[in-house]
């Protein structure tokens, strides 16, 4: 499309110069008189094309930002979490929330729209400590993922990424899974992350 607009103009330009030469010809030519008027509708019709290029292109160019408002977000947990029982885990400090579909108030991302999303988890336990979380998809028993730490002499992160279609209006969250041990969850700056995105239809 946008090789044929300057190709275009070309063609339009070189009209002008060709009724120009004929004009200062013989204008009482019967020929060169309609030869004048082929070259002035030619150049009408070169006119026209032009304008309907553009305004093509225009459209293209409107909608060849592919990441623009694209939905995605990013959580960190703002403070260390002891213990688990079976109930979310709410990343509630937002790095990044692009639609502001991610709610902080109850840790879930709320799908806008239908298409295949991204997301990705990392948590981080310090020596000696234990933590299942799993990722789930609007209801606590529908697991779509799973990130199970157990720390030996060392802090330890782990982490997972998975991709899953959604309809609007899907919800995805993270849980805790009771263990029978106590469990310590590292809080605070990026230890513990949570962020997911919109990647296509």
């Amino acid at each position: 499309m946008k090789v044929m607009l300057p190709l275009v103009l070309i063609l339009v330009s070189f009209t002008y110069v060709t009724i120009g030469f004929v004009v200062d010809g013989d204008a009482n030519d019967p020929e060169l008189l309609h030869t004048i008027i082929q070259l002035q509708s030619t150049v009408m019709a070169l006119k026209e094309d032009v304008g309907r290029l553009k305004s093509q292109i225009d459209n293209e160019c409107n909608s060849c930002s592919p990441f623009e408002n694209v939905p995605a977000f990013l959580a960190t947990l703002g403070t260390t979490v002891t213990g688990c029982s079976d109930r979310p885990v709410v990343f509630d400090q937002i790095s990044l929330n692009e639609g502001s579909h991610y709610d902080a108030t109850f840790g879930h991302f709320i799908a806008p729209k239908n298409g295949t999303y991204q997301f990705s988890v990392t948590i981080s336990c310090p020596q000696h400590q234990t933590y299942h979380v799993v990722l789930v998809k609007n209801e606590h028993t529908n697991v779509i993922g799973y990130v199970h730490l157990t720390s030996q002499g060392t802090w330890t992160e782990e982490s997972v990424t998975i991709l899953v279609k959604l309809v609007s209006g899907d919800k995805v969250w993270l849980n805790c899974q009771p263990l029978p041990s106590v469990s310590y969850l590292q809080g605070g700056g990026y230890h513990s992350h949570f962020s997911g995105y919109f990647i296509g239809p």
